[in-house]
């Protein structure tokens, strides 16, 4: 049973569950409910919860609050909504007006609600030129906020009978997390499937709005390679695929750091690099390789769901501001003078070419490095620093057609941009390919993860290399 606490002649938010209350003029009591993955209690087997607030209000037709205080705010808990969440009208002296109840993430919002992180629905108070606000007792209606509606700008809706079943809260079909069909090999974790928020990390570190254009991503599971592709595992495909050996760039054999391929690391016979990832590679032989193995590169949203600990966390680590410590970064030097576009170095590169301080294989005990995730067991390495890494997608801005010409508009599922389809043309160098993640050049924004940027197909540098990931799931995107 609830109390009814009146706030206003007009708008009542009802809270609590003590006892009935019959008001003696004529209320409609509103009841909110959700199928979406909501703030509560840690639980691996979710997804994050996407929305934490949910703000209802009283409206004009030219959308003003009907009264100062209209306006109501609380928090979006699988507990309140389990207790039920619901707020009461009394007989207004008009019949225009509409109620709209928004849910929304309100680290994300700003305060102007954003409407690409909300689920925003209005609905008249007059049905059927039918006031449903009686003029006496309490009459129950409710009104469902779906998490397939996100990004709608408003939706309208029709206040419906209220049945008094229990929440729907959690119950939409990507608000738990989605297991692997068959196993990882030893050298992969398996990313249990699941829905996040693209473009969730921000603030300082976002040096490029776009990043943040925040889009709501449901994820089949998959298996990802736990570390960067080593030397030593690409000069084994290519001994069975010659046909790729111009596709990278060997090193040099000097030590100086004077020319590009001097920070390469592949070597055609077995080296002291043979367990660094390997870099200088272009995209081709990038997802040759991977395809070889069963899968493909890894999306933009695939990756960018791990360096976000499936969480949107600004770095896989948290919160905390990245030490030189933490990853492998910021090693710009006068060493690298082919490159000046990362002069904001800030970790002292070295003054020699050592390798054991640039695209480490294994992070070292001394550097106390933070770089990484551990999934079942399982630390994928790398996902901030030490080498950036090819995605599958071909580079678009946010505002482009791969991002907005979505099923629903802020919502896919498994998405990947192509514009141009796979050919073994001259065409494919024309394209360019989306990078992840920050690299031992880069300085400390390219750290964040939603870090994306443009690199050109059919080229390889010292600062990307790249992963493998391959489906683990039977259903189809």
């Amino acid at each position: 049973m609830k109390l009814l606490v009146t706030m206003l002649a007009t708008f009542m938010p009802l809270l609590g569950c003590t006892r009935e209350y019959t008001p003696a003029i004529g209320t409609l009591v509103v009841h909110i409910d959700t199928n979406a993955p909501v703030l509560t209690n840690f639980d691996k087997d979710r997804s994050m919860p996407l929305f934490d607030s949910v703000r209802v209000e009283l409206l004009t037709p030219d959308g003003s609050l009907a009264c100062a205080a209209c306006q109501r705010e609380f928090p979006a808990s699988e507990d309140q909504f389990r207790n039920g969440l619901s707020f009461g009208i009394t007989k207004p002296s008009r019949s225009d007006l509409r109620i709209r109840a928004r849910m929304f993430l309100s680290g994300l919002a700003g305060t102007e609600i954003d409407p690409r992180v909300t689920v925003s629905v209005m609905a008249p108070l007059m049905q059927d030129e039918t006031s449903q606000v009686p003029d006496q007792g309490t009459k129950h209606a409710s009104l469902f906020l779906d998490v397939r509606d996100v990004g709608i700008r408003e939706r309208t809706a029709s206040l419906e009978p209220y049945t008094g079943a229990g929440s729907l809260v959690y119950n939409w079909a990507w608000a738990h997390r989605i297991g692997c069909v068959g196993n990882p090999r030893s050298d992969e974790a398996c990313v249990k499937g699941g829905a996040f928020w693209l473009g969730a990390a921000s603030g300082a570190l976002s040096v490029e709005p776009e990043r943040s254009a925040r889009r709501l991503i449901a994820l089949e599971p998959y298996f990802l390679l736990d570390h960067e592709v080593t030397v030593a595992e690409l000069r084994a495909f290519l001994g069975t695929h010659l046909e790729f050996g111009n596709n990278l760039h060997k090193w040099s054999g000097a030590l100086d750091g004077k020319t590009p391929t001097d920070w390469c690391t592949y070597t055609p016979e077995p080296s002291e690099l043979d367990l660094y990832p390997v870099n200088c590679v272009d995209d081709i032989l990038a997802r040759a390789y991977c395809q070889a193995q069963g899968g493909d590169l890894p999306t933009e949203a695939q990756f960018e769901y791990v360096a976000g600990a499936f969480n949107g966390r600004p770095f896989v680590w948290g919160l905390d501001i990245p030490s030189c410590e933490y990853a492998v970064y910021g090693r710009h030097t006068q060493l690298t003078p082919w490159s000046t576009a990362y002069s904001d170095s800030t970790c002292g590169g070295p003054t020699q070419l050592d390798r054991n301080l640039l695209g480490t294989p294994i992070p070292s005990k001394e550097l106390k490095v933070r770089d990484f995730l551990h999934i079942d067991g399982h630390a994928i390495l790398h996902l901030a620093g030490n080498l950036s890494e090819w995605a599958l997608d071909e580079y678009e801005a946010r505002a482009g057609a791969c991002w907005s010409d979505l099923s629903r508009p802020n919502f896919a599922h498994d998405p990947v941009c192509t514009q141009v389809p796979n050919d073994t043309s001259a065409r494919r160098y024309l394209r360019s390919r989306t990078g992840r993640g920050g690299s031992w050049l880069e300085g400390m924004p390219a750290l964040a993860s939603n870090y994306r940027f443009e690199a050109e197909s059919g080229q390889g540098t010292a600062w990307i290399g790249f992963r493998c990931a391959r489906p683990a799931s039977t259903r189809s995107p």
